[in-house]
C-alpha cells in the first residue's frame, strides 16, 4: 500500500506542525504590576536601596512566579507524554485533558470532537462529567468557535449570548469564564474545539490563550495521528479478508 492510499500527511509537514506547536510556548513573563521595582533596571545596586520589606515581597513575588511557571511546564511535558502514550483516541484524551485544566488552572476542560457528516460537535470526553454533550453547528460558545473558526475568552459566560446553558443544567456544573479555541488539521480544517472552563484566577490571560493554543497544535496533531492509524488497521483488516478469500 502506498502512502497516498493511507491519506499519510507529508513527512515534512508533520514536522513542521509539531515544531511550531512547540515553538508556540510562552516563555516565562512577570506581571511587572506586582513588583515594588522596574525588573528591566534591577541591578545590585538598584536592590540594595530598596527596603527589607520591599526586598522581601520582590523575592517572595518572583519565587511564586517561578513555581507556577514550573508547574505549567510540568504539566506541558506530562501532556506531550500522554499524546504519545497510546494510539486509542479516548485513552489519550482522557489522560490530557487533566492536564490541560491544571496548566491554564482551572476547573474543568472538555474537548469537542466534529462528526464529519453531521458538523454536530460531540463532548464526548467532559473531565468531571459522565453526560454526553451533543451541540449542533454554531450551537453554544463551543459550536460558534467551530464555525466561525475564531477563538474566545470571556469574563462572564451568561452575559454572553452565545452561551448554551442548557449544558450547565444537564451537568450541574456552573460555568462562569470561558476560555475555546478551534483545533486544526495539516490543511487548515476544524476537526474539534478545546475548551476550558471557569479559571481560578476569575478570568483567563493572553498567556492562558497562547498555552492552550500550542497544547492545541499537539492535540490536534494526535488526533490525526489516531485517525491514521485506525485508517492502517482497517485497510490492514480489509487486505487480510481479500487474502483469504482468494
Amino acid at each position: 500500500m502506498s502512502d497516498e492510499s493511507l491519506d499519510i500527511p507529508p513527512r515534512a509537514g508533520r514536522l513542521r506542525k509539531i515544531t511550531g506547536a512547540l515553538a508556540s510556548i510562552p516563555a516565562p513573563e512577570v506581571d511587572l504590576a506586582e513588583l515594588p521595582v522596574d525588573l528591566a533596571r534591577l541591578d545590585k545596586k538598584s536592590f540594595q536601596k530598596l527596603s527589607g520589606d520591599q526586598q522581601l515581597e520582590l523575592l517572595d513575588t518572583l519565587r511564586r512566579k517561578l513555581v507556577d511557571q514550573q508547574q505549567r511546564y510540568l504539566s506541558l511535558l506530562k501532556i506531550s507524554s500522554a499524546l504519545g502514550a497510546s494510539f486509542d483516541r479516548r485513552e489519550f484524551l482522557e489522560m490530557t485533558l487533566q492536564h490541560v485544566t491544571d496548566v491554564v488552572d482551572a476547573r474543568r476542560s472538555t474537548l469537542f470532537l466534529i462528526d464529519e457528516s453531521t458538523g454536530n460537535l460531540h463532548g464526548t470526553i467532559a473531565q468531571g462529567a459522565d453526560t454526553e454533550i451533543v451541540l449542533r453547528p454554531g450551537q453554544g460558545i463551543a459550536g460558534w468557535v467551530a464555525e466561525t473558526g475564531r477563538s474566545l475568552n470571556i469574563a462572564d459566560a451568561y452575559n454572553d449570548p452565545r452561551f448554551h446553558s442548557d449544558v450547565d443544567e444537564e451537568t450541574g456544573f456552573q460555568t462562569r469564564s470561558v476560555l475555546c479555541q478551534p483545533l486544526r488539521n495539516a490543511d487548515g480544517r476544524i476537526i474539534a474545539v478545546l475548551q476550558v472552563l471557569n479559571s481560578r484566577s476569575g478570568t483567563f490571560s493572553e498567556e492562558d490563550e497562547n498555552l492552550l493554543s500550542a497544547i492545541g497544535g499537539q492535540i490536534a496533531i494526535a488526533l490525526e495521528n489516531s485517525k491514521l492509524y485506525r485508517s492502517i488497521i482497517r485497510k490492514n483488516n480489509q487486505l487480510v479478508e481479500t487474502t483469504q478469500q482468494l
